[in-house]
Formats: structure tokens, sequence, C-alpha cells
């Protein structure tokens, strides 16, 4: 059984729900194709009186709170930039990212 998820900002834990919401970060090309990736999460309510938010969402290492890509889209992009001396519209473009 996992955890309950931990509240960054107030460290503390939560075993309330507030709400399911689902997400859809860029990821990878795999081929030609992109790998569509759906994140199902929960959102939590945060109890502590002095929490100025009142919830939160569940965050991993390679998709964290608020972000739009993953990891190793991020990595790759970086790579593509700095390795193989692209330039950031092209990259940006053929990774179809802002």
């Amino acid at each position: 059984m996992r955890p309950p998820p931990r509240h960054v900002l107030v460290r503390g834990v939560s075993t309330s729900v507030k709400a399911r919401v689902s997400t859809t970060p860029k990821d990878i090309p795999y081929g030609e194709g992109r790998i569509l990736l759906r994140w199902n999460k929960t959102r939590w309510r945060c109890r502590e009186d002095y929490c100025e938010r009142g919830s939160f969402t569940e965050a991993i290492e390679q998709v964290p709170r608020r972000a739009r890509t993953t990891g190793r889209l991020r990595t790759q992009i970086g790579a593509a930039i700095g390795d193989a001396a692209r330039s950031v519209a092209e990259v940006a473009a053929s990774h179809e990212v802002s």
C-alpha cells in the first residue's frame, strides 16, 4: 500500500481526497508518433489552518507539479540544443513545444 501523499509546502500528510484530475504532459516522440501520457491523479485537501493553498495534487520526479512536459522530454530537448548544436526554435518545433 502506498503511503499517504505529503504536502511539500506545509510538510504534512493528507488523507482527505478533494477531487480526481487528469493531466496530459507531453512526452518523448516514439517513431513517427508521440507517446500519449495521461495521468489520472488525486487532488488532496490540506487540513492545516495555516495552509494558504488548501489543496495539492500528486507529483513525481519526472512530472513535478504544474509541469507540462516530462523530465525525459526536457532532457532530450536540452541534449538536442546543447550536444547537437541545433537552434532552440528548431528543437521546440520538432518536439511540438513552445
